[in-house]
């Protein structure tokens, strides 16, 4: 995923003339239906550990200016059951210090289908180069691959389609099928240190409104992870789950929403090596009053791991609130606790939390944030302990006509 380097004086000069012209783009409207969007981010972060090193000797810190512009086509922006929008944006992430990291990652989504009362469907392809470490949101599910002196790269692709069929009412069935691929790319020196990723999804949920605005279903989900063959030829390990659940989704009291899903998963790598666990995806938000929401939620489920391809068991708990002072000016918080267990014996333990800082002016196309991110993790393998740790400050500021 190497791309051409940007100069630091070429990139300011860019940035200055891309910021000219996104403040006097308007939105461009292409007949009755049809309109384009004009999108760009700016952000400025500094980072205390840019690889994530475990060695302080090799801990590098720095700071990071990043400036992301993007396009954005859609049809029947107008319309309650059609859609259709396909979106590009393209980053120019430039160190100050370390300039060998500097990187142009894309970001290119496609989606569309029909939602009606009835019957629904959509289809969707998301393609999106990325580097560890960088963003300055919280990570709901981070990657498990990271290397001592560089920044892992990787492209992620992820294309599918879904569909919704109601029997009544409050009856219906919905199903799909999604594929996701994670791409390493090599390191500096040209080396493939991860495997590559292949992931199948198709659930199947019978759901029953028990409310207009609360949800209740059973369902199946069927999983596959194909992990790419070993340098020498060999096959990597390939996974099939099948996880059985009950969720209940929506609205319980007029202050409180919840997502609960739980079940139980086994996963078979071979015929005579299965394994068994209790899974489950749970969000609450709570709004205490008007301006104080409160958000808690829990996660276990199987994962593959980006070196190995060993199994893994994730579990992690987190807490948040959010503060509204009023309608243009919001405070986010959000912190994690989680644990993973790999087939090879590895333990890790791993927290992250932080703080964004929102001001969105009314009637304003621009967006000003400032956050704080902290992350720690130690990882336990071979009888050893290593931990390494990251603060990540960022101010930025996004527009969109």
């Amino acid at each position: 995923m190497k791309l051409a380097k940007v100069t630091f004086p070429i990139m300011a000069g860019f940035l200055f003339i891309a910021g000219i012209r996104l403040v006097g783009a308007p939105m461009v409207t292409l007949g009755k239906h049809a309109a384009l969007h004009v999108e760009g981010d700016l952000e400025l972060k500094s980072l205390s550990n840019i690889t994530m090193a475990v060695d302080n000797k090799k801990a590098r810190s720095d700071t990071i200016i990043s400036f992301t512009p993007g396009l954005q086509f859609t049809l029947f922006e107008q319309s309650p059951h059609i859609n259709f929008s396909l979106a590009a944006r393209r980053s120019f992430i430039h160190f100050l210090d370390e300039d060998y990291f500097n990187e142009e990652p894309w970001n290119i989504a496609f989606q569309t289908g029909y939602n009606g009362d009835l019957f629904s469907l959509n289809a969707f392809y998301v393609t999106r180069e990325t580097m560890q470490n960088i963003s300055s949101e919280v990570y709901e599910s981070p990657s498990n691959a990271r290397l001592e002196d560089d920044i892992v790269q990787s492209t992620l692709e992820n294309f599918g389609l879904n569909f919704h069929i109601a029997f009544s009412p409050k009856t219906g069935f919905r199903s799909g099928v999604t594929w996701t691929g994670t791409n390493y790319a090599p390191d500096k020196n040209g080396n493939d240190n991860f495997r590559d990723l292949k992931e199948m999804v198709i659930p199947f949920t019978l759901f029953y409104k028990v409310t207009p605005k609360l949800e209740s279903s059973l369902g199946y989900r069927l999983r596959r992870n194909d992990v790419e063959k070993w340098p020498n030829g060999d096959l990597g390990p390939k996974y099939t789950d099948h996880y059985l659940h009950v969720s209940l989704l929506g609205h319980v009291t007029a202050k409180t929403d919840v997502q609960v899903v739980v079940g139980y998963q086994n996963r078979n790598l071979r015929k005579n090596d299965p394994q068994h666990s209790f899974a489950t995806d749970v969000h609450w938000k709570f709004m205490a009053t008007e301006k104080l929401h409160l958000r808690a939620g829990l996660f276990r489920d199987f994962s593959v791991g980006s070196k190995e391809g060993a199994t893994i068991e994730i579990s992690s708990a987190n807490a948040g609130f959010d503060l509204l002072f009023n309608r243009a000016l919001t405070l986010n918080t959000k912190g994690q606790i989680r644990h993973s267990e790999y087939s090879t014996g590895r333990k890790d333990l791993g927290v992250n939390g932080g703080a964004t800082l929102t001001l969105k002016p009314s009637k304003s196309h621009w967006e000003f944030r400032t956050g704080y991110r902290y992350d720690w993790s130690e990882f336990k393998m071979s009888g050893d302990s290593y931990d390494y740790k990251n603060h990540n400050f960022s101010l930025g500021s996004s527009f969109l006509y």
